[in-house]
Formats: C-alpha cells, structure tokens, sequence
C-alpha cells in the first residue's frame, strides 16, 4: 500500500512523482493554476504511461475524450 499524496497543481504533482516514483493512480482535475491536467497528463503519459488517469472537469465529455484520449476515466463536474 502506498500513501494518498496531494497536489494543487499539475506542476505540484508532477514534482510529487518525480521524487516518490509512480503512483498507481492518478485522479486530476483539468483546470489549475501552475500547471493544469492536461501538462499533468501529457508528462505522466510520456514517461509513466502505465498509471491510469483520471480526469475531472466541467468541459463537455467529447472535448475531453479529445483532449485525454487514453484517460482511464472521465467525470463530469457540474459547472
């Protein structure tokens, strides 16, 4: 088991993976300041494209199947 590790930015996690290797999952939300899901995804997709993704928005489904096409998940936020 593995301990839960929180970011508030895609940068934030990014570093966070740096330093404590891959995590076995990866929930984020699409819009955040210094650095957003989607750099997160990208990153996370190049080097560690095992972790599944999970991504949370209020953005329309389709545009976020285009965006993040091999998410894991995709939930959708109210606005």
């Amino acid at each position: 088991s593995r301990p839960v590790k929180c970011a508030f930015s895609g940068n934030q996690a990014w570093n966070l993976i740096e330093v404590h290797g891959p995590p076995l999952l990866v929930i984020s939300d699409y819009r955040m300041a210094d650095g957003d899901g989607l750099l997160l995804y990208r990153k996370l997709k190049e080097v560690h494209p095992q972790v599944p993704f999970i991504i949370c928005s209020a953005n329309s489904p389709e545009e976020l199947k285009m965006l993040f096409p091999d998410a894991f998940e995709i939930i959708h936020k109210p606005h």
